[in-house]
């Protein structure tokens, strides 16, 4: 099976379960468990996929601090390739506090600064594996470092390396929408917003009316993720809704989409119908959202 390059962010999660609203109105509140974990967006990505047996590289910005050492030794234990990291000797490893409300929804608590918001053009090989069929890039609008022509520039690299790319994404923070990133779009074969966020990126009213407008920006396969309800295909032959198999009752969904997207890219390696990809992808989710961490359910597959 081909390798996999994932790029982008990497963390330190401190999981509180769970939580109530009147958290903010005592001085003392005690929880069941406070989970430290290793997470963000690429590094669950990359977790997920090195676990169930595909070659996988995770380029991220690493620090030398003592939860960057951790991190660094977690990702290594679990098989992920990171001989094209960068460990940076100055900052923060960056820690995201998450508060888990009793029917598994999150509220997250993060810093200004730190390693997650530091992700560079110049964290990433303009030479990427030539043996790496997918790059997936998780996710845009994280980064302060990265500008829309960073992302045209960084996506037409790779699009003319020959690679598949796969590509996620976090809410817009200045308002920015996808007509505006039509170039960015337009490099991208799979593109896996959430309903919240395309409709946000679209300034659209429906999940099918935002997969509409980002399919006319030039995304190949635009597929967007929606809890629950599965998720929404659109590209020139479909525009259905792909429903979960099971109704899984959630404890957490931190990761939910990062384990969605690896479980997509798996069905692409297997040469997998894009309806088929799909399923196994709302099956990880499925599976995150039933463990507690961004990536622990991994662990314990048996594959």
């Amino acid at each position: 099976m081909s390798k996999v390059i994932v790029l982008g962010a990497s963390c330190v999660d401190v999981i509180v379960t769970p939580v109530e609203k009147s958290v903010f109105e005592t001085g003392h509140y005690h929880a069941e468990s406070i989970r430290y974990d290793y997470g963000g967006d690429a590094l669950n990505e990359a977790v997920v996929l090195s676990n169930c047996g595909i070659d996988t590289q995770l380029i991220t910005h690493l620090c030398a601090d003592e939860a960057g050492k951790g991190m660094i030794s977690y990702l290594k234990e679990n098989g992920v390739d990171l001989s094209a990291s960068k460990v940076s000797g100055e900052g923060q490893t960056y820690t995201t506090v998450i508060l888990v409300t009793p029917d598994g929804e999150r509220n997250l608590i993060g810093t200004k600064s730190g390693s997650l918001r530091e992700f560079s053009l110049e964290d990433i090989p303009k030479e990427l594996d030539k043996d790496a069929e997918i790059v997936s890039f998780a996710s845009l609008f994280i980064s302060h470092k990265l500008s829309r022509e960073d992302y045209a520039s960084l996506f037409r690299n790779i699009k003319a390396q020959g690679k598949v790319l796969v590509a996620d994404t976090t809410t817009v923070k200045h308002q920015e929408t996808a007509s505006e990133y039509r170039e960015v779009l337009s490099a991208i074969d799979y593109f896996l917003p959430n309903s919240k966020e395309a409709m946000l990126f679209t300034q659209q009213d429906s999940v099918e009316n935002a997969a509409e407008e980002l399919y006319a920006c030039g995304v190949r396969h635009v597929v967007i993720k929606d809890g629950k309800n599965g998720c929404y295909l659109k590209d020139r032959e479909h525009a259905e809704w792909i429903r979960p198999e099971h109704i899984v009752t959630p404890v957490d969904t931190t990761g939910a989409g990062d384990s969605f997207a690896a479980g997509l890219i798996k069905g692409l390696l297997e040469q997998k119908e894009i309806t088929e990809a799909l399923r196994e992808a709302n099956t990880f989710g499925e599976r995150a959202v039933a463990s507690y961490g961004g990536n622990s359910w991994s662990k314990s597959r048996g594959e």
